[in-house]
């Protein structure tokens, strides 16, 4: 690998992430600390701000041991940020079907590794934000459509909820609105996150700045 002495920033998938982290040169490029990016910490941190407060966070055999209807439908996602699904909304037999896959996998899911199981909820919309440094950068509406203003309101609840607890000084804050309340989703590393319609120049420029500083 080549030698880069300056300030570092790295962007792409989880296996990269990983690498990097545990490697002490290219460490610094990434913003990521997996005891910090889980739900157990956000949960600890945020209280009833999270929107699935109540979730359980249980092991893949604990959780198809469970006595549900096939028909039943449950939220689920991983604990981690390392990305092997997305949270969703599913019928517990689809449950199965999904660990099933995960278990085919290139990095096979373990039956003990963590996920949370919550009760499906209506939600508004949800928003992706990216916090430098404890202020909302930038960020975009990505469901129900993708929408690159920002009502002022959500970014105070953001950097509200920086203020008060973040896993890294860049992070991502993913964020939905109940019933006209806000609700923190969860929390992602930059490092492997999707931008949607964010201002990446501005992003970029903030970031690297950070970064100048840091290094």
């Amino acid at each position: 690998m080549p030698r880069i002495d300056g300030p570092v920033v790295l962007h792409g998938r989880t296996t990269l992430i990983l690498r990097a982290f545990e490697h002490p040169r290219w460490r610094h490029g990434v913003f990521f600390d997996p005891a910090r990016f889980q739900h157990r910490s956000y949960v600890a941190a945020y209280g009833d701000q999270m929107l699935n407060a109540d979730a359980q966070v249980m092991s893949w055999e604990r959780l198809l041991a469970e006595p549900r209807a096939p028909n039943e439908l449950v939220f689920l996602k991983p604990n981690d940020d390392l990305k092997r699904f997305t949270g969703q909304v599913l019928r517990f037999s689809e449950c199965v079907t999904l660990f099933q896959a995960l278990r085919g996998a290139a990095r096979p899911v373990e039956p003990t590794s963590e996920v949370v199981l919550g009760e499906p909820r209506e939600i508004d919309g949800e928003w992706r934000l990216f916090v430098v440094d404890g202020e909302v950068v930038t960020g975009s509406m990505y469901r129900p459509s993708d929408d690159s203003h920002l009502p002022r309101e959500l970014m105070d609840f953001a950097e509200r909820a920086a203020s008060r607890w973040a896993p890294a000084s860049v992070f991502v804050l993913d964020v939905a609105r109940v019933d006209g309340a806000w609700k923190i989703v969860e929390c992602n590393c930059f490092n492997g996150s999707r931008f949607y319609s964010a201002d990446v120049e501005r992003l970029v420029r903030t970031v690297s700045e950070h970064q100048e500083r840091a290094t």
